[in-house]
């Protein structure tokens, strides 16, 4: 029930976001924070990896991979949004517009943009397990 509950938030949160911002540089955005995370999940569950976070169902996931893979994700999400390429992109410009970007409507945006940041997080890492539990059900060990 919880998981649902979560996809409906994000949805609802996609919703919003997709009305405020380009589509393209929301989409790039989130994609590139996916691939960040679940890089150096694999590389910190590699390098760490020690405790089990689903040792039944996917034994390679462990927390030191996890709390890896959300650090370097949290930095880089953090240098992206203000290395200026998401505005380049267009993706705040109306939100920012001839104030500037100390408004109180960019600030808001910014902690709407965290919290898509979380809920991208978790369903990345949702989407993992799910691929897990698919490849246990059909007794396969690696996608592909």
């Amino acid at each position: 029930f919880f998981l649902a509950l979560m996809m409906i938030c994000v949805y609802m949160l996609w919703v919003k976001f997709l009305s405020a911002a380009k589509t393209e540089a929301v989409v790039f955005t989130v994609l590139l924070t996916i691939i960040v995370f679940d890089t150096f999940c694999f590389i910190g569950g590699k390098l760490f990896g020690r405790t089990k976070i689903l040792p039944v169902t996917s034994p390679g996931k462990t927390w030191e991979g996890f709390f890896s893979g959300l650090t370097a994700a949290c930095i880089f999400y953090w240098i992206f949004l203000h290395s200026g390429l998401p505005e380049r992109m267009g993706a705040w410009t109306h939100i920012a517009g001839a104030e500037g970007w100390d408004t109180p409507d960019f600030q808001n945006h910014l902690a709407y943009s965290g919290v898509v940041f979380v809920m991208t997080i978790a369903v990345a890492f949702y989407g993992d397990y799910m691929e897990s539990r698919v490849k246990r059900a059909f007794g396969k060990k690696a996608s592909g």
